[in-house]
């Protein structure tokens, strides 16, 4: 079972609660009467409040999470973090099976890292980055030994097919209190902004034809109910107006990417 944003909504009911809470303290009443609602208000938070706490983790919990700023930060890419500083901050989290992955934002762009002059031949110009949270449901601690993939996938493209694997791409990560923060590289996605983009993150090395659905004749992509491991898609927002066509078909030659079944 998938838990789309159930504990942003779990906490926005529980502090929409505790406002009524001290509303209802400064009206004048008669004191049985404040004593009997105080007690009313008192057990609906009460009950929001053990809801959240069943969902595995407190809605709280979303503020401990490194922001993709901090994390870019944290990883020595200050020109970066700036950028990512620029986008803001909005959390995005979904549970399936073992893992609760939470998108933490993403940039696109040419030159947002400072040129890397041990290896200047090996830098790309035009990427997109992006940052994700990984966490184990059960509590315990990730490990570099769990097998995740975070990667874009493209409406239009087999996810088995276009992937962070053909196109140029990488990504540092840290495990951090316990949590696994991936910051994936790879060459612009925003060209092709006037399709449904998406990333995702699924319980193996590299993506195949298992996890994710794709539709012949819309081109979209879809999570496998079937897929019995974790099979997480982030809907990604981009400005249409950046989408180049002539461009992405470019990259595709670029990369040598030739559609097969």
């Amino acid at each position: 079972m998938k838990i789309y944003d159930m504990e942003k909504r779990l906490r926005l009911h529980a502090e929409a609660v505790k406002n009524a809470i001290e509303l209802s303290l400064d009206i004048e009443k008669e004191e049985m009467t404040m004593k009997k609602t105080k007690s009313k208000f008192n057990k609906v938070f009460a009950i929001a409040a053990a809801a959240i706490l069943v969902c595995g983790t407190t809605a709280f919990a979303a503020y401990r999470y490194m922001s993709a700023y901090e994390f870019a930060n944290r990883l020595g890419e200050s020109t970066l973090a700036d950028y990512f500083k620029e986008t803001g901050t909005e959390y995005e989290t979904v549970t399936d099976g073992k893992y609760k992955a939470t998108f933490l934002g993403t940039v696109s762009g040419k030159k947002l890292k400072d040129i890397d002059t041990d290896n200047p031949e090996e830098y790309h110009t035009d990427r997109t980055y992006a940052v994700v949270a990984v966490e184990k449901t059960d509590g315990s601690d990730m490990s570099y030994d769990d097998n995740i993939c975070i990667t874009p996938l493209i409406q239009g493209y087999k996810p088995w097919q276009l992937n962070i694997a053909v196109m140029n791409g990488g990504y540092s990560q840290q495990i951090i209190d316990g949590v696994l923060y991936r910051m994936i590289e790879c060459d612009n996605i925003e060209y092709f902004a006037d399709r449904q983009i998406y990333m995702a993150a699924a319980d193996m090395t590299f993506i195949d034809n298992r996890p994710f659905k794709y539709d012949d004749d819309t081109g979209l992509i879809t999570e496998n109910e079937e897929y019995e491991g974790t099979n997480i898609l982030f809907e990604l927002k981009f400005d249409k107006a950046k989408a180049d066509k002539q461009r992405a078909e470019e990259y595709l030659k670029e990369i040598g990417f030739a559609a097969a079944d």
